[in-house]
């Protein structure tokens, strides 16, 4: 077990060291930003990984969740002139209320009735989000104050969101092995035969979801507060559907598979800008080729590989075969 855990570590050392030197490494605003994105999609992610990748539901809803706080932020902190800090506290809790309540709805379905329910519910947010004044409309709220004061160092947003993008990280690895975890992970097998031996249905799978909007909410704070703009176009159907694409890409239920997801959300439209007016289809096609030659995502890829190489390169036998 050590050896098999080992590159798995040294990996996962070197990757955050990188990140955490980057901002030493390169001067660059530019692909400093990109960093913060990326944190922000995979603190959405992870939460959405909680929900899919232990109970199975697939919430098209993460893109409402993540347009929510950051309105609620940039309402507190430019219409009623709130601390900026007691903002981003209250818009994290407004969504785990909101989820909450959201539960006793979507939660009368499931399978794809569940997905086409949390995508009404997405679609709703986001003509709310373009039409009620308070939002500004398609004009958005522009002028919302920063997480920190300009004068501290420009690399304190950086570490301040890697280090809640951590703290995420280990949110989902505690689940994995708590008691919570288990009961999520048995309604995702098997509902009737969770209940069976005393799972709470409602009870668990309402955990998730909240869960999911509250990550989900940390990201649309964080957003807010770092582009101190918000409009309605980065919170519609689009995020959501985003969102679930980069769990499934990366991997569902694992570690790494939003972190993967999400980096590949972030940097494969930079990378396909030289393309212009073909960037979406060609980006459209390159999904699609991933889910299909890739049904367990790119992590099932790796741990494919890295089984094989065990086993010295060789294919591994069947069993009628092995019998003979």
């Amino acid at each position: 077990m050590r050896r098999l855990a080992r590159p798995g570590a040294v990996l996962t050392a070197l990757v955050v060291l990188l990140v955490l030197l980057f901002p030493w490494l390169s001067q660059s605003s530019y692909y400093q930003g990109l960093f913060i994105l990326t944190f922000i999609w995979i603190i959405m992610n992870q939460g959405l990984n909680i929900l899919l990748g232990f109970t199975g539901y697939a919430s098209i809803q993460q893109g409402a969740m993540f347009g929510l706080a950051a309105y609620v932020t940039a309402i507190c902190t430019t219409a009623y002139h709130w601390n900026v800090w007691l903002a981003a506290v209250f818009a994290v809790l407004v969504n785990g209320v909101a989820a909450s309540l959201m539960a006793l709805i979507v939660f009368r379905t499931d399978g794809a009735y569940f997905a086409i329910l949390t995508l009404c519910v997405t679609l709703i947010a986001e003509e709310l989000f373009t039409n009620l004044g308070i939002t500004g409309g398609s004009e958005g709220i522009p002028n919302i104050p920063s997480l920190f004061p300009a004068t501290w160092p420009s690399q304190t947003f950086y570490y301040f969101s890697f280090l809640l993008m951590m703290a995420t990280i280990g949110v989902y690895c505690w689940l994995r092995t708590s008691r919570l975890g288990y009961a999520l992970r048995g309604i995702g097998a098997n509902e009737r035969l969770a209940a069976s031996v005393g799972v709470h249905l409602y009870k668990y799978k309402t955990i998730a979801f909240v869960l999911a909007g509250m990550f989900a909410g940390v990201s649309g704070v964080l957003y807010a507060c770092y582009e101190n703009f918000v409009s309605p176009l980065p919170f519609g159907a689009s995020a959501s559907m985003s969102s679930l694409l980069a769990v499934v890409i990366g991997g569902t239920g694992t570690v790494w598979g939003p972190i993967l997801g999400s980096v590949l959300l972030v940097y494969l439209p930079q990378w396909l800008q030289s393309f212009q007016q073909y960037q979406l289809t060609v980006y459209g096609i390159l999904v699609i080729l991933i889910i299909h030659l890739m049904p367990r995502g790119l992590v099932g890829v790796g741990q494919s590989l890295w089984r094989f190489r065990k086993a010295g390169g060789a294919l591994p036998v069947p069993a009628e075969s092995a019998k003979d």
